[in-house]
Order: structure tokens, then sequence, then C-alpha cells
């Protein structure tokens, strides 16, 4: 079916920095002119679906879409849950920059359904979104059953300011963000997947100060922007996944600066501490391509999805009463 789960229990998410969706002619929401024509022009929103479907990716996070307004964008059974800068009045020439999307495809559209079509835009920064992937029920493992509450998947979208931007706003970047993650339930299964511009390097050792956030197979050195990424991290009991697996720098590093050819680790996948468990992979997907010189991150999870090991949760009985006593 086209989905990124390779099996019951298996999840494929990505995190991609496209650098731009931006077309030439359509609609002024996603294109440089606004002309008239029969429809919107998308080409690269296609292709980008079509990549994804590709890759067997069921949830993205991508930024740097550099769309205006704030909408449900849907093509080919995928729908993208965007978040950017307001759609400028009239003739207004709005700079176009950042912008945030959930992109994902026709299984998990159902799950974010299923959980009401939650989600919400924060600036042009952030967007979340929460799914509802099985129902309450008994779970069937190691030949025992065990009961289970409803689940839910909450992903965030993020697009953190260059080490340019100025500190105000930087810090309310990280203020939106606290807000974002405070409203998140505690039951729920939380994945934040951006381009957080900071390099948090590797961790030294259990002595390492953010053993508990880092693992040993970072990449690079730690600068300021990865500091207070690590700071933030530490706070909210977060840990950066991709420093949790060994691979070869070319599948380690997510973009590439030109001037020296030096690889990079500034696109991450971080989640709860006591969640960690569910992550069986983060690697960098080289032959992904959408116009961009960022890298695709893919990240796999093991969840307790329902499989033929299940049965659903028995309604409530009605407590016996006493009529003949009213």
């Amino acid at each position: 079916n086209g989905s990124g789960r390779g099996d019951d229990r298996t999840l494929v998410l990505a995190t991609w920095n496209v650098r731009s969706l931006v077309e030439d002619v359509g609609e002024t929401r996603i294109c440089r002119k606004h002309q008239t024509c029969s429809a919107t022009v998308d080409r690269k929103f296609d292709f980008l679906v079509d990549e994804l479907r590709r890759l067997k990716i069921s949830i993205a996070a991508i930024q740097e879409t550099k769309w205006f307004g704030t909408d449900v964008w849907t093509t080919k059974g995928f729908t993208m849950l965007h978040s950017g800068r307001p759609l400028p009045a009239g003739d207004d020439d709005a700079r176009r920059n950042e912008g945030v999307g959930i992109l994902m495809d026709p299984v998990l559209t159902q799950a974010w359904r299923r959980a009401g079509e939650c989600w919400r835009a924060v600036g042009s920064r952030l967007v979340v979104a929460r799914f509802k992937l099985a129902d309450a029920g008994d779970l069937r493992v190691s030949g025992r059953w065990t009961r289970r509450n409803d689940l839910y998947l909450t992903v965030v979208s993020a697009y953190a300011p260059t080490s340019r931007a100025s500190p105000s706003v930087k810090s309310r970047f990280y203020d939106d963000l606290q807000n974002v993650i405070n409203g998140v339930a505690h039951g729920d299964v939380l994945l934040l997947l951006g381009d957080f511009n900071a390099r948090v390097g590797s961790c030294t050792g259990r002595a390492d100060p953010w053993s508990n956030v880092l693992g040993q197979f970072g990449l690079g050195d730690r600068n300021d922007a990865g500091e207070r990424l690590l700071v933030w991290c530490a706070a909210n009991d977060l840990a950066v996944m991709n420093t949790s697996f060994k691979k070869p720098e070319a599948r380690h590093g997510t973009w590439m600066y030109l001037a020296t050819k030096e690889r990079h680790l500034i696109d991450y996948a971080l989640m709860r501490n006591y969640q960690r468990r569910h992550c069986q992979d983060v690697s960098v997907m080289r032959s992904a391509n959408c116009w961009t010189d960022h890298n695709l991150v893919r990240l796999r999870l093991r969840l307790d999805l329902p499989s033929n090991g299940y049965r659903p949760a028995a309604p409530a009985r009605p407590l016996p009463l006493a009529v003949e006593k009213l």
C-alpha cells in the first residue's frame, strides 16, 4: 500500500529541509508570481511526494518550504499540514522564508483523522500533529495478554534560526518550542524532527555531562547553537537519536558546507528518553533528491501496534442495580 510500515509494528518517518517548494506559476501562496491559470502548478510538491513514496516514508517533517499561509494541502493521496509566514495583503511583496510542514501518506492520514484531525501551526518555524495509531485493547506479547491504552504519536516539525539570526529570534523559537512540548500528552510517543542549525558533537563517555542526551556517534565539533540545544534537551529529558547509531560519515552528515566540502550533522530526530527504546535506526538517505543541499534523515520506529495477537477492549459492563429497592 506504499506505507512505510515494513511490518505491523514498524513505522518509518523522516525529516528533510527541502530549501524551497516554490513554483513559478500558480497561487500566490506557493508560487513566486500570481498569474491566471487553470490549475496550480506544483510539480515540486508532487516530486517530493513521489520521493517519499519511493522510500516508503509514512510521515515526513519538511522545512523551508517558503510557502505562505497555514493550510492543509493534498496531492496523490498524501496530506501536508503547512505553517508559513502570513500571506501578503494585496500587492505587498513579502519576503519568502521559512515554512514548515508535516507530510503523511494515506495510511497515516487516516490515523491523523482518527485523532480528530488535531494539528497546530506555530508561526513559520513550528508545526505539530497528533496521530492515533491504535485503539485501546489487549496486546499479546510473548504469549501473554497485556492491556494497552489508545496509542498516540505526536510529531513536531521544526526549523530553528541560523547563527545569523538575532538573539530575540532564537529565544522566541525555543520559547515556542517549549510551549509546544508542554502541550503534548505524557502518554504520547513524541518525535521532534527538523533542521536545528546546530552541531552537538558526541558523548565522550559516562562521565560526560550530556550522556543522557547524546550517544557516542555524533559528528564533528559542538558549537554555541549545539550547546543551547543540548541544554534544552536535558531540561526536557530528550535524547538526540542520530548519535545513537554508528554510521559512516556519508550516512551521518545531513548537510555539506560547500566551501570546505565538510559534512555536518544539523538535522535531528529527538525523542523522550523513556521512549527511545522504540527507535531502531536513524540514517541519512543520500539517494533522496529534491533540489536541496540537505540529506533526508530516515527514522525507524518499532511500536506496540496491533497485529494478529490483538483483541479490542471489551465494553464496560453496566453495574447491576437492585431495581426492586428503588
